[in-house]
């Protein structure tokens, strides 16, 4: 069975709760010759054994070592798969890999996934090549990550420049309290991470005799990808205070509410599928999640975009919003806007309904997404000019039912949103 089929069958497994884990369901059909071995059906699959800590995670890790179609990946996967790996384990996931066939997981790939992967094995391979040269901290990797981008074809949608700063403004205002939790969801290949972790430490570090526990976990969906963070984030020396959960970002959310209770989350980092951001967000809520006065930083607000997020943010009474204005990082010619919301009222009534012109570009722009991944091949791939044509469109909407943003100069910035012709008044001033 092909993605998206087998992801389908195994996440209902786990999320119907009728006597069938997914892990249970995909040894019962792997056992009649059912190939359920696909690397998006990883991830239930990884979601499952993390959050149960079970010892099959050493099964999976196994298979997805022997699937991986590029060395330098495979050892980043390998890194995981066998540390602090019993014997008898690695023993069983040998033959565990032969029962499932997992060296033929790649004939059910995504399209356009070998080339991504060819670029993630670079990155793995230029990062630890920089690090051996330098020092091994936490800025020597953020500075090989960037500087991988710069290289003809390398380019990474990293949160870089001005984007960085933006985050580590909006994780610096968050309250602070005893026991906190920051939360990042879509990891992507752990930069942000990197970046966030080295910020809590070093304030932890700062705090006064220990009593401040500050806690990063990442969410990331691709269990590929997922090691790449982790194996980043174990090579600067930040893996005793940032963890990193695999799966969807809904399926994972109330893992966060049997781990560390309730009001326990003071920042979150929006940073995977804009057109589902409000739903998630709601969800947050729901839960009961965040901290009074919380942060929550939306990154690619405009580029691919997340209308109905915007839209939610600025006119739900139960949060106080802003949204920054800045480029892409390594694009001085594509605009987009990363938006900061402080949690205010969890009693606030809901919000009015989105207008129609929102709905409309929210497809849009998961059309656009999907496109980038390599899932709409009979529309092409993206390139520059049509990231630039999109964000145009994007802009134009926003602006025709009235969502602006304010530049960002730095972080003495303007703290409320005001009109787009003021705020660039505005920003001069501050620059001037």
């Amino acid at each position: 069975i092909a993605a998206p089929s087998a992801h389908a069958l195994l996440w209902s497994f786990w999320a119907g709760a009728h006597g069938h884990d997914a892990w249970s369901g995909f040894l019962e059909l792997a056992g009649l010759g059912v190939d359920l071995a696909d690397i998006n059906s990883q991830e239930v699959l990884f979601m499952e054994a993390e959050w149960q800590k079970s010892p099959h995670h050493a099964h999976l890790l196994a298979m997805m070592e022997q699937s991986m179609p590029l060395s330098s990946l495979q050892v980043v996967v390998s890194r995981w798969a066998r540390f602090g790996v019993p014997p008898r384990l690695v023993e069983e996931a040998r033959v565990f890999v032969k029962i499932v066939r997992a060296t033929e997981m790649s004939r059910f790939t995504p399209f356009g996934s070998e080339v991504h992967w060819r670029k993630l094995a670079l990155l793995v391979e230029h990062v630890d090549d920089h690090l051996a040269r330098g020092g091994g901290c936490a800025e020597d990797a953020l500075l090989a990550v960037e500087s991988f981008a710069q290289g003809h074809g390398n380019w990474l949608k990293v949160a870089g420049g001005h984007k960085a700063r933006v985050l580590e403004h909006a994780l610096a205002a968050a309250p602070r309290h005893v026991c906190d939790v920051a939360v990042e969801l879509g990891a992507f290949v752990g930069y942000s991470s990197i970046r966030l972790g080295h910020r809590l430490m070093l304030e932890s570090s700062a705090g006064s005799t220990g009593r401040i526990s500050r806690r990063l976990v990442s969410v990331e969906v691709e269990p590929v990808q997922a090691c790449i963070t982790r194996y980043f984030t174990d090579l600067v020396g930040l893996s005793a205070i940032a963890e990193l959960w695999t799966g969807q970002v809904k399926d994972v959310l109330p893992r966060f509410v049997e781990e560390f209770g309730l009001h326990i989350i003071n920042f979150m980092f929006f940073d995977y599928k804009g057109t589902i951001f409000q739903d998630d967000l709601a969800t947050v809520e729901r839960l009961q999640l965040l901290a009074p006065q919380a942060q929550v930083l939306a990154d690619n607000v405009i580029t691919p975009g997340a209308p109905l997020f915007m839209w939610y943010a600025t006119h739900h009474a139960g949060w106080d919003t802003i949204a920054w204005s800045l480029h892409e990082f390594l694009e001085p010619d594509v605009e987009d806007w990363m938006v900061v919301a402080a949690y205010k009222d969890p009693r606030a009534e809901a919000l009015v309904e989105a207008p129609i012109e929102l709905h409309d570009l929210s497809w849009f722009t998961d059309h656009m997404r999907r496109r980038s991944e390599g899932a709409r091949p009979a529309h092409g791939s993206v390139r520059h000019r049509d990231r630039v044509a999109l964000t145009e469109l994007v802009l134009a909407t926003y602006r025709s039912v009235g969502l602006e943003a304010v530049p960002w100069v730095g972080s003495t910035a303007a703290s409320c949103p005001v009109s787009l012709g003021r705020a660039w008044e505005l920003s001069s001033a501050i620059a001037s």
